[in-house]
């Protein structure tokens, strides 16, 4: 049985931006169509385009954060933390690594081995969980448990502190440096799909669906944007230049009465 304090580390552990950011816009699929039809100076007209719009763009944004985001995490996140750990390993050879120390030169020579030769794809994927209990997931908890073992052992001071942005001080933990690589791209290309791709992107793919709906409807281009229809303008009658006809009266009142002259 799950227990509270379980979900909430699971959902805790999952709340990247792109997670996050996805919930939100699967909350305006339903809450912004409500707004729409609580407008009481629309019309009925306007309220269905809105919906349909609005609908139609947050479906997308949501298949866009989720889908994309995870492709590029899936691809960027070994690669990077890659390059993180051949430059601590040339680092290493260079003697300019700071907070490690060997034994002797053979812990060296297999510690940057180690470092160059580590497949992250495994590692990565043995971290996220998405294998288990086969030879795969052996492989790549094998791999990860070496590669622990090794930064715990040359830099066990250093592996708290470690810094992606400081190369120099220690080595990061290779389960932090996995996450936090995770979260830092999730964090970029939200920011990116939500700036410049998903609104370029809608007006691609929504655009045409707008003037296909509008078409099925008998609408114009947009309902919000229509142009009021001209107004009806009585004949003109030449007497208007000269007189007014009161409400309360049948007889003719001329504009000017009772007024002073010279």
């Amino acid at each position: 049985m799950l227990k509270a304090t379980n979900i909430f580390e699971k959902l805790g552990m999952a709340n990247t931006s792109d997670i996050s950011t996805a919930a939100l816009a699967a909350s305006k699929i339903v809450f912004l169509p409500i707004a729409t039809m609580m407008d009481k100076k629309a019309t009925d007209d306007q309220k269905h385009y809105t919906i349909f719009r609005d609908v139609l763009t947050e479906t997308f944004a949501v298949g866009a954060y989720l889908g994309i985001t995870k492709l590029v995490k899936d691809k960027g996140t070994p690669v990077i933390c890659k390059k993180y750990l051949e430059q601590k390993a040339k680092l290493i050879e260079k003697g300019k690594l700071e907070g490690v120390t060997f034994a002797n030169e053979a812990e060296k020579t297999d510690a940057v081995k180690t470092f160059k030769e580590a497949d992250m794809k495994k590692i990565g994927d043995y971290i996220d969980g998405k294998v288990k209990n086969n030879d795969y997931y052996e492989a790549g908890k094998k791999a990860f448990n070496k590669l622990s073992d090794v930064i715990k052992k040359i830099s066990p001071a250093g592996e708290a502190k470690g810094n992606i942005f400081k190369p120099r001080a220690g080595i990061t933990n290779i389960e932090k440096l996995f996450r936090g690589t995770q979260k830092t791209i999730s964090l970029l290309t939200v920011s990116i799909l939500a700036v410049s791709v998903i609104p370029g992107m809608c007006n691609v793919v929504i655009t045409p669906l707008m003037k296909s709906f509008n078409k099925r409807r008998g609408d114009g281009p947009n309902p919000a944007q229509r142009p009021a229809q001209n107004p009806v303008i009585p004949p003109h009658n030449p007497m208007d230049n000269h007189l007014t006809r009161s409400p309360y009266a049948n007889r003719a009142v001329f504009a000017n009465m009772n007024m002073r002259v010279g």
